[in-house]
């Protein structure tokens, strides 16, 4: 790939471009109309707030939530917040209201009843326990251990504590023949199946195995009644036989579209619509062994399971908290951003994050800022990250160093234990950049540095909007300035900046927000130097490039007004008029900061004129005289000239089939170089060549992109975006390639 410097190319064509731009302007200003009734500019729009998921699961961060305690009294609105809310099954009896009331703020929500099928707490009430207590004891369908003692868990709030359920295929059978497993199916099909609240349901503590269980109790476990301990391996087969027929059959019972979503057992692919990683990523091994276990790893999760898959990832935080959720002070961030983002790029899991330690489990309704994010819809799987490690020590796990790009974000996630600089593909923001109105090009990064054991989340599309507002207008208008463009393609709305002062002197603030190409600012006093520039902002509410500075001042209640404009492409200063009252000469005057005056026009007619002999970077004052020159000036105008724009002109041959040439030029004043790239995307946002890098002197210059990748393989058949980055300012243009 070559790049060299322009010669005769340099200025061809530059006298037509003047004659187009001058009458180009002129007739800008006939027809820019003040707004009226029949509708004219649109003016500033209140600045609103970003989409936010909050109970959708058509976007991500796709939310849920297992919470146990009462409804009554419950912040109903905030519950209602989550995509998948599971709730205890007493709720169906006792809290039928706040049920319907949580149905009517999100008629979106996935509503799951939890029912533990390992264990029963001993309630008697409401019915629902208590009817099935009663089968639990009639057929003494309880989990013995040798000594005949029913085995309690030790947790819950039973009157006598959780006891383990016998749901073994030895289990004893009722005067029909029915084991619990196979009676189980029915209970729950029949008392909380479809047609009534419930979406779906909920299978806690429906383990793959129980044998483990030996280690905490006084007496190890007698499945079999034979007074016998149960050697490990036949108890977990035969544990694991009666949940798979618990499974099936309430599958079978309940028909396809009733959700079935386990705990504990993450094997049931061919009934059961998802699984959950409890206290993730603590339990079931490390980090490693809950995401990419091939038999039941969160990675693998999604494709396992039935359709529509509804995994569930349950962060817990054992640290300081309160009601309100961690302590500030906690350092909850880490944990929180951590799982949050292994979840969002390994599948397409609902997150949870609640309490445990001192607080009560499952029983929180903590949010935070990174719920209210919405991310879209993932634009594909994860990839490997290219990434760099800093400091600190701990890599084993950096081939799963990931990213995963959303519709409207992407996220990273570092499992090692060394901080890691990630490089992004392409241009993304930080969530916490936001304005009130959109996130500012300021924000955008191309690199994530990212923690150990940590992860990051970016808004955007992955592309700064690389078009900026071309052909930027300003006209004085009835004591206002109308400030007019041309839309750019894929721009939701615009950010108008504008500043007073000149040079170094400038102060520019955010004055409007619009979704039409022109906006009027009725706020600057009178007389004074004011400049412009216009940003695109994309649906993602991410903002683009500013335009260069767009001058205009006039001295209000004389017969002249001034609107000076600097053409983006080619870093001219145009000066454009309205004609005297009654025809009457005058002339056009530039004066140089040391005194010089110079004429550059004369006649009576309106019109626009590009002041070919102003230096860049050099300001100006305009006046114009009457044609007498005795007379004091009819008005003044300040200017300072742009620096050289820089222009990207192309590619030849477009379509190519092979090489192609893509010719540009390097803008700034003086011989000062500057840091230039121009870099070859695909449809996508993906870096496909990197043409050029370096820093270069103002000119213009001929790339040849050989059509290849950086990695030197031939690039596919297809539409391409050639990008050239001159320090701030970012131009585009498109490119075919036929194989």
């Amino acid at each position: 790939m070559r790049v060299i410097a322009m010669t005769a190319r340099e200025r061809e064509g530059r006298a037509t471009r003047l004659a187009v731009f001058a009458a180009a302007v002129a007739a800008a200003l006939l027809v820019i109309a003040w707004p009226g009734e029949a509708g004219g500019f649109e003016g500033i729009e209140e600045l609103t707030d970003p989409v936010v998921s909050g109970g959708s699961a058509e976007s991500y961060p796709r939310l849920a939530n297992i919470y146990f305690p009462t409804l009554i009294g419950a912040d109903l609105e905030k519950l209602a917040r989550w995509d998948v809310l599971v709730l205890a099954k007493r709720a169906q009896a006792w809290y039928q209201d706040e049920l319907e009331e949580l149905r009517r703020l999100n008629p979106d929500i996935v509503l799951l009843v939890h029912m533990p099928v390992g264990y029963h707490g001993d309630y008697s009430e409401p019915p629902l326990n208590g009817d099935m207590r009663d089968e639990l004891y009639g057929h003494d369908w309880w989990m013995r251990d040798a000594r005949g003692e029913i085995v309690r868990l030790g947790f819950g709030s039973g009157p006598e504590g959780d006891g383990l359920l016998n749901v073994t295929a030895q289990c004893p059978t009722d005067p029909d023949g029915r084991r619990l497993c196979d009676w189980l199916p029915e209970y729950i099909a029949t008392r909380l199946g479809p047609g009534g609240y419930w979406d779906g349901v909920y299978l806690d503590c429906c383990w793959d195995r129980v044998s483990w269980l030996n280690g905490s109790l006084e007496a190890p476990i007698d499945a079999n009644r034979d007074g016998v301990a149960d050697a490990a391996e036949p108890l977990d087969e035969s544990w694991r036989e009666g949940m798979s027929i618990v499974v099936s059959r309430l599958r079978d019972l309940v028909g396809p579209d009733y959700a079935i979503v386990t705990n504990g057992n993450n094997t049931f692919y061919d009934d059961a619509n998802g699984g959950t990683r409890e206290s993730f990523p603590d339990m079931h091994g490390d980090w490693y062994e809950n995401i990419a276990n091939e038999e039941y790893g969160y990675a693998t999760m999604d494709s396992m399971y039935r359709t529509p898959t509804l995994n569930v990832v349950n962060a817990i935080w054992y640290g300081p908290a309160d009601e309100l959720g961690p302590l500030p002070s906690s350092g909850y961030e880490r944990k929180l951003g951590f799982t949050l983002a292994s979840t969002l790029v390994f599948g397409d899991g609902y997150y949870s994050f609640d309490g445990g330690a001192d607080l009560r489990g499952h029983s929180q309704t903590w949010w935070f800022d990174l719920y209210d994010l919405d991310l879209g819809r993932p634009t594909g799987p994860c990839e490997r990250a290219t990434a760099t490690p800093g400091g600190g020590a701990g890599n084993e796990d950096s081939e799963y160093i990931m990213i995963r790009r959303f519709t409207k974000g992407i996220v990273a996630v570092n499992p090692t234990w060394s901080a890691q600089s990630i490089e992004l593909p392409g241009a993304y923001y930080e969530r916490s950049s936001w304005n009130g109105a959109f996130y500012p090009v300021s924000a955008a990064r191309t690199e994530a540095s990212v923690g150990y054991r940590s992860g990051e989340i970016l808004v955007g599309s992955g592309m700064v909007p690389v078009e900026t507002p071309r052909d930027v207008r300003v006209a004085r208008r009835h004591g206002a300035i109308e400030v007019s463009w041309d839309a750019v393609p894929g721009a939701a709305r615009y950010s108008i900046y504008r500043s007073s002062g000149v040079g170094d002197d400038r102060n520019e603030v955010l004055v409007g927000v619009v979704r039409s190409p022109c906006f009027v600012d009725g706020e600057t006093p009178r007389g004074g130097l004011y400049a412009y520039r216009v940003a695109p902002i994309d649906a993602s509410n991410c903002e683009g490039r500013r335009s260069c500075p767009t001058e205009a001042t006039a001295e209000l209640g004389s017969d002249l007004s001034f609107v000076l404009t600097a053409l983006e492409q080619d870093g001219l200063l145009a000066l454009t008029w309205e004609p005297l009252p009654g025809g009457r000469d005058f002339a056009i005057v530039r004066i140089d900061p040391d005194g010089g005056h110079t004429e550059i026009w004369r006649g009576s007619r309106g019109g626009a004129i590009v002041d070919e002999g102003a230096a860049p970077g050099v300001s100006y004052t305009y006046e114009a005289l009457p044609a007498d020159g005795d007379s004091p000036p009819l008005a003044r105008a300040f200017a300072t000239a742009p620096d050289r724009i820089s222009r990207l002109d192309g590619c030849m041959p477009n379509p190519a089939r092979g090489p192609t040439e893509i010719a540009f030029e390097v803008g700034g004043a003086g011989g000062e170089t500057r840091p230039v790239t121009l870099t070859v995307y695909d449809v996508a946002g993906r870096v496909v060549a990197r043409v050029l890098d370096d820093a270069v002197p103002p000119g213009a210059y001929v790339a040849t992109w050989d059509g290849r990748t950086d990695r030197g393989e031939p690039a596919a058949s297809g539409c391409y975006m050639v990008a050239l980055g001159v320090g701030e300012h970012m131009l585009s243009d498109k490119v075919v390639l036929v194989r």
